[in-house]
């Protein structure tokens, strides 16, 4: 389960903070979901995020895949060194980048 302050909304961005594993991953997914469900691109902000295991791979990799269906567009701002480690382990960096602001 995820705490409040996992979880904010600013100007249409999320704004996600904390851990990100097996326990909260489904309940941060859905919420997002909800959230950002009328919007045609999902800004999503992980400045906050201090620590993920795989979960918080599979959660972008979710929302990468939910956007695509929906024809949508995403932006993961901020992404933490921890979670490009993990996804350069599982030859997902590339991927993740293209969807950062800062990869132009």
């Amino acid at each position: 389960m995820f705490a409040e302050e996992q979880f904010k909304i600013k100007n249409n961005i999320v704004k996600l903070a904390g851990r990100i594993d097996f326990d909260n991953v489904l309940q941060l997914f859905d919420r997002i979901c909800k959230s950002l469900a009328r919007k045609e691109v999902w800004q999503i902000d992980l400045a906050g995020v201090e620590a993920s295991n795989s979960a918080g791979i599979a959660l972008l990799i979710e929302l990468m895949k939910e956007t695509q269906a929906q024809k949508k567009k995403i932006q993961i701002n901020h992404i933490p060194d921890h979670l490009l480690v993990l996804a350069e382990t599982a030859d997902m960096k590339a991927m993740l980048l293209s969807c950062s602001a800062a990869s132009g």
